[in-house]
């Protein structure tokens, strides 16, 4: 190896080049470490894991790895779990099983994977050289099982039993990647003692190419509903749609545990509605103060829009960005009517039911029909001043 300096090399070459003895000349040339901003969990399967590549997860890590961060629990409302897997160490507290009526939510002996799928893309352990990495990235977020279905099928009964077990038992978070066509008084009486006691609900659309208002529990008011989108950014063939749904995420494709120390990628709206379970998790771990309202609208207002211009049937306010809803420090107050669709046209009385972000500040609401106003209700609690 000759050593030269500067616009010597090229001369030193040629020169080298004319030696019979020499195979070939070449520069030696420093190479470095091809190194991101940002350091890749060891979970063999992350890169493999395009929805938290697209709802910045990384980055969301990035963001508050440095905060004190409080412990959240996530209810997941389901088939059985495999909680002995590989990559749910430490993520795991006592559920109930409302199937067989006992403190063992394990899956059942047939087509129980759902459950351990879908709380892997919640909180799969990251970082832990195994499988994959959950959407919790190493935050301290717990999974609560609870076991209402039984090789897919489950009660509404169980299902409202599961709902106040989880508010009764500490989870903030409750997932439900399940649905039914039908309203059900029960389901929605047993959301609203969720709401009451600011735990945050968050439901699958459903996966019927249907309007998912007329599905439980995604239709009920309150609850987050999402649709899913595939990795070219458009909405699933599959998924449901309609005025109740307030976000997407992915939902095809998409790799996570499954009972047996394994991994299957799968796909469906049960699959996109964990990917913003794990985000009201981590903003509620980031700030325990939120209200239910709040996390949702942090969620909202941060979306990547997709589709039309605004809140739309397919995709609600957008594609969650997990790394845009930590970094957001101040959320837009917002009226939103829960019961009836935008633009709608209405041939009956009708209750409107109505959410405020925050209700404290509210002094006078106008209701108006055509342009013109029909009716005003004012906050009596609320000063002009």
């Amino acid at each position: 190896m000759a050593e030269t300096i500067g616009n010597k090399i090229a001369e030193k070459m040629e020169i080298l080049k004319q030696n019979i003895n020499i195979e070939y000349v070449v520069p030696n040339y420093v190479r470095t470490i091809s190194e991101s901003s940002e350091e890749f969990p060891n979970d063999p399967e992350f890169f493999k894991q395009w929805g938290l590549q697209v709802i910045n997860a990384q980055e969301a890590w990035s963001a508050i790895e440095n905060e004190d961060l409080n412990e959240v629990i996530v209810a997941v409302i389901d088939t059985g779990m495999d909680m002995n897997h590989e990559d749910f160490k430490d993520r795991v507290v006592p559920g109930y099983d409302f199937v067989d009526m006992d403190d063992d939510p394990s899956p059942g002996p047939i087509n129980e994977e759902h459950a351990t799928h879908v709380a892997g893309i919640i909180a799969a352990s990251t970082d832990n050289s195994i499988g994959i990495a959950g959407t919790a990235g190493t935050t301290p977020v717990k999974l609560m099982p609870l076991r209402v279905l039984e090789a897919g099928f489950g009660e509404d009964f169980n299902i409202a039993q599961a709902i106040i077990y989880a508010v009764d038992n500490g989870a903030r978070v409750i997932n439900m990647s399940l649905s039914a066509f039908n309203k059900s008084d029960l389901l929605i009486a047993a959301c609203n003692y969720a709401f009451r006691n600011n735990v945050v609900i968050v439901a699958a659309a459903g996966n019927f190419a249907m309007n998912a208002n007329d599905f439980s529990p995604a239709g009920i008011p309150g609850v987050i509903t999402v649709s899913a989108i595939d990795d070219n950014y458009s909405i699933a063939d599959f998924s449901n749609y309609g005025s109740s749904v307030e976000l997407a995420a992915p939902g095809v494709g998409v790799l996570s545990t499954i009972p047996g120390d394994t991994y299957e990628s799968y796909s469906g709206t049960s699959m996109a509605a964990p990917f913003v379970s794990a985000a009201c998790a981590l903003l509620i771990s980031k700030n325990p103060t939120l209200s239910i309202i709040e996390v949702e609208q942090y969620l909202t207002d941060s979306a990547q829009d997709l589709g039309k211009v605004g809140k739309d049937e397919s995709f609600g306010y957008g594609l969650l960005d997990l790394a845009n809803a930590l970094n957001t420090t101040e959320i837009t107050p917002r009226l939103e009517i829960m019961n009836v669709a935008e633009n709608s046209t209405l041939f009956d009385v009708v209750e409107i039911q109505t959410r405020f972000t925050y209700p404290n500040k509210i002094l006078k609401t106008d209701l108006y029909i055509d342009s013109t106003i029909v009716d005003s209700i004012y906050n009596e609690t609320v000063s002009e001043s």
